[in-house]
Formats: structure tokens, C-alpha cells, sequence
């Protein structure tokens, strides 16, 4: 899943950030949708791990570590979600043929 956001921000990187009213950076927001893409693949990982890894039981602190990360990237989504970068990224995750 990490190679796949990778790519995917590579894929719409050209698009510049034109309709926003005040347009973040564009290194800026690149930086902030990696922070959103590793937290969904830090975050699945994370659940598996919980839930089918039984030679390890999953403690209170790392629940709490991802918690924490899913904050952070709720925040970051808050910040960016009005760029177009932001709305194509999110496009070509939902809606992208990955066959």
C-alpha cells in the first residue's frame, strides 16, 4: 500500500494548486498527504497486527500510538482537503482502477 500512495502522489504531482484561495505550498502539501497516506498504511498494518498476530499481544501504549497517529491525520486532512492536489489524490484513491 505504501508503494501505491507513492505512486499515486507521483501521478498527480504536476497538478498545481490554482483554485485555492490560499494555496499551501506545494512541497508543503506534499508533505502533509504523506502524512495522511502513511497513516493509512501504518494504520491497516497496525489492525492486522491486532488482530491476527497472536504471538504478540497488542499493548495499551501502541492502541494509543495509533490513536495519536489517527489524530494527527484527521489534522493534517483538515488542513489540506480544499487543495486540488488533495481532492485528485483522494480521487485516485477511491476511484482508481488498480487491477
Amino acid at each position: 500500500m505504501k508503494d501505491a500512495s507513492t505512486a499515486i502522489l507521483k501521478e498527480i504531482g504536476n497538478v498545481q494548486n490554482q483554485e485555492s484561495p490560499n494555496p499551501i505550498p506545494q512541497q508543503d502539501l506534499r508533505f502533509r498527504l504523506s502524512i495522511v497516506a502513511q497513516a493509512f498504511v501504518d494504520l491497516q498494518q497496525a489492525r492486522h497486527r491486532a488482530d491476527y498476530d497472536i504471538e504478540e499481544p497488542f499493548q495499551p501504549l501502541d492502541a494509543a500510538v495509533d490513536v495519536a497517529q489517527a489524530q494527527l491525520a484527521f489534522l493534517t486532512w483538515a488542513e489540506v482537503k480544499d487543495e486540488l492536489l488533495a481532492q485528485r489524490y483522494l480521487y485516485s484513491l477511491l476511484f482508481k482502477d488498480r487491477s
